[in-house]
C-alpha cells in the first residue's frame, strides 16, 4: 500500500496557473483543486503570478489580462434586465486586471 502525499502550496499554486492559462474559473478551479472558495484559488493565482521570474510572469500576465478584456466585452454584450449588475461585474474585471498590472 502507497502513502498519499498531500499537495504542497507550491505544486497547488502551479496547478492554478495551469489551470487559468487553459481558461478555467476561479471557481471552477477551486473546486477541483477542493480549494474553500473561488477568492482564494484567485490568491493563489495572483502569488503565483507575483513570484514567477520576470519573463514568464509577463507571459501569464499578458494572457490573464487579455482573458479579463474577454471577459469584460462579453459582459457588455450579454442582455440583462438590471443596468447596474453589468456595471459591478465590470468593476470586479476592472480591480482584477489593475491587480494583475500590478503583479
Amino acid at each position: 500500500m502507497t502513502e498519499r502525499t498531500l499537495p504542497t502550496t507550491q505544486s497547488i499554486d502551479e496547478q492554478v496557473m495551469e489551470l487559468r492559462a487553459e481558461g478555467w474559473s476561479f471557481a471552477r478551479i477551486a473546486d477541483h483543486l477542493e480549494l474553500p472558495r473561488a477568492m482564494e484559488a484567485q490568491d493563489r493565482f495572483l502569488f503565483a503570478l507575483a513570484t514567477s521570474p520576470s519573463g514568464v510572469r509577463n507571459r501569464i500576465r499578458a494572457g490573464e489580462l487579455a482573458r479579463l478584456a474577454q471577459l469584460a466585452e462579453r459582459i457588455r454584450c450579454r442582455p440583462t434586465l438590471d443596468d447596474a449588475e453589468p456595471q459591478r461585474l465590470l468593476g470586479s474585471v476592472a480591480h482584477l486586471a489593475d491587480v494583475v498590472r500590478r503583479s
